[in-house]
């Protein structure tokens, strides 16, 4: 079955308040595809209630990305707006959290690209926002990733299964996984995070590794 409403806020819940501990007063950036805009919605709905003082949506679609790539003239491929620079360095500033949404809606939509244009249009955004990659995984402020299925995500994981059938199963896995399939997802997450708290010492004496 489709997921309901109040596991779909649960699972939007989970990722602002458990997963990132949004704090009251902090600046959410959250990153997303064209094809999430129902569950970005949630998110923002979500950080909101959570005392967030701003949600800014970068929307991503790999279309325009594409006309970039296979029609820019090379030499501006290295092109970075400033103002975006500048931004990367205020979420720093302000410490804002940061949340990638993932889950492709047109996988293999570059293959037939230019390898160098995607290089070299990446390496130049990758050069001028490396202070902000570096805080990310230092970490300085707090991130996290949440998966949104879709029809091309639920096809590669069930190819036996019809379209919905697939996007069904996908939630079922994520809901799961993110115990937003829970009466209280925050009340599972603390439980297991109390359970971790127990077995923790003995797996460090015996040194195991996830």
């Amino acid at each position: 079955m489709p997921p309901n409403a109040i596991q779909l806020r649960g699972y939007a819940d989970v990722l602002v308040r458990t997963a990132l501990g949004l704090r009251e007063g902090q600046g959410l950036l959250l990153r997303a595809e064209l094809a999430h805009r129902d569950f970005a919605n949630l998110v923002v709905e979500a950080a909101y209630d959570a005392g967030a003082s701003l949600v800014v949506v970068d929307w991503q679609d790999q279309r325009v990305n594409r006309a970039r790539y296979a029609r820019s003239r090379p030499e501006y491929l290295d092109r970075v707006p400033a103002g975006l620079v500048a931004q990367y360095h205020q979420l720093m500033d302000e410490g804002w959290a940061l949340l990638n949404l993932t889950g492709e809606e047109l996988p293999g939509l570059l293959a037939d690209v230019d390898p160098a244009a995607i290089s070299r249009a990446g390496q130049a955004r990758a050069k001028a926002t490396e202070f902000y990659r570096n805080g990310v995984m230092a970490p300085l402020f707090a991130w996290t990733i949440g998966g949104v299925p879709t029809a091309a995500w639920a096809r590669q994981v069930f190819p036996a299964l019809s379209e919905a059938e697939g996007m069904d199963a996908l939630w079922d896995d994520l809901l799961r996984m993110a115990r937003a399939d829970q009466p209280d997802p925050a009340a599972a997450w603390a439980a297991h995070a109390a359970r971790m708290g127990v077995v923790r010492p003995s797996l460090e004496r015996e040194r195991i590794r996830a």
